[in-house]
């Protein structure tokens, strides 16, 4: 009898919140429109206005933008690029490398507590 009521107690505790869980719903994939007519898509329309007139795309001529209010920023001027300088050019040697490895060794922990491991 005992063992009943573990199978019951089991049953709530495993058993009713997979039925209360909700369902997963299919994902449903949206739909890609053949390349060719993605082509051939008209231009933009910005408040009932075309974007920009096609004519104007010849060489020796701008593209004309729409009256749309929106205004564009102001140019942005950008110094010359200047690479910072190295603050180890001149000072590093071999004396002070030797003496790097020297100190890495010596910091490290023991050779013994530090495993072989394969490369």
């Amino acid at each position: 009898m005992e063992i009943l009521y573990i199978v019951i107690l089991g049953l709530v505790l495993f058993g009713v919140p997979e039925l209360l869980r909700p369902k997963k719903q299919k994902y449903e994939y949206p739909e890609i429109p053949d390349p060719e007519q993605a082509m051939h898509r008209p231009p933009a329309q910005v408040q009932g206005k075309a974007k920009y007139a096609p004519e104007d795309t010849e060489e020796g001529k701008s593209l004309e933008w729409a009256d749309a209010g929106v205004t564009m920023p102001p140019p942005v001027t950008v110094s010359a690029y200047e690479p910072e300088a190295n603050p180890w050019r001149g000072k590093l040697n071999l004396s002070h490398i030797v003496n790097g490895v020297m100190f890495a060794e010596i910091i490290q922990p023991p050779r013994a507590k530090r495993p072989f491991s394969r490369r």
